[in-house]
């Protein structure tokens, strides 16, 4: 008793190999897509946690840039205020340079005079 006894015998046996070989490479597809999918997971996950890290330093970094500028514009401030203080100091000293000057210049014509 042999297998194959007639040509449609020898087709049920090719249709199986086929069927099995045809089934091997659907798992294997299935498989290689599996892992292909798992490895989009991990770098999505990777990702979300590098960007929520990045937030995090924005976050930081917001915080002191805040409370630096709030530094920064007092700095400012104060440095209008000594420039205005300057710029009077030395408008008053010119003031009263010319001032001594006049007042020299007449104290020459009145000893002159004399």
């Amino acid at each position: 008793m042999s297998l194959i006894q007639n040509s449609g015998d020898l087709l049920n046996v090719i249709i199986a190999i086929s069927v099995l070989l045809l089934t091997f490479f659907i798992c294997w597809v299935l498989f290689y897509v599996a892992m292909s999918l798992y490895n989009v997971f991990k770098i999505t996950k990777e990702a979300r946690e590098g960007l929520k890290k990045a937030h995090e330093v924005l976050d930081f970094l917001k915080k002191r840039l805040k409370s630096t500028l709030s530094y920064v514009y007092l700095l400012e401030e104060i440095g209008q205020k000594m420039i205005e203080l300057i710029g009077n100091y030395k408008e008053n000293k010119k003031t009263s340079d010319s001032d001594k000057e006049k007042k020299g210049k007449s104290n020459s014509k009145k000893e002159k005079k004399k």
